[in-house]
């Protein structure tokens, strides 16, 4: 099977990862499931605080992340936009496991 390459947002997921790596535990590629009409999901990152930032008052929760590379974003492709945003709100609507339990994103 063929795995579409976005070599952009290939590179985009490389940098968040490194930006974000010492400060969190990162889960990648995570599946999920729509609470609404229990379609299959994949959200790019999940990330939970590491105990330092905990300690300085970081909630204990795990948090989603989704990478998206729209060239002229503020002034290119409106469909693209509109993917983005309702994938945002599918999301919202979607439970993913983590190696603790179930995570709804918020």
């Amino acid at each position: 099977m063929n795995k579409h390459i976005n070599q952009p947002e290939d590179n985009l997921k490389r940098r968040v990862t490194k930006a974000l790596a010492t400060d969190f535990i990162i889960l990648e590629e995570v599946p999920g499931a729509s609470l609404v009409d229990q379609t299959n999901v994949r959200i790019d990152f999940l990330l939970y605080p590491k105990d330092y930032l905990i300690a300085e008052g970081f909630t204990q929760n795990w948090f989603g992340i989704e990478v998206k590379y729209i060239k002229g974003f503020w002034t290119g492709d409106t469909g693209k936009k509109a993917q983005l945003f309702w994938q945002a709100i599918t999301y919202a609507q979607s439970i993913f496991k983590t190696p603790q339990s179930e995570f709804q994103e918020s």
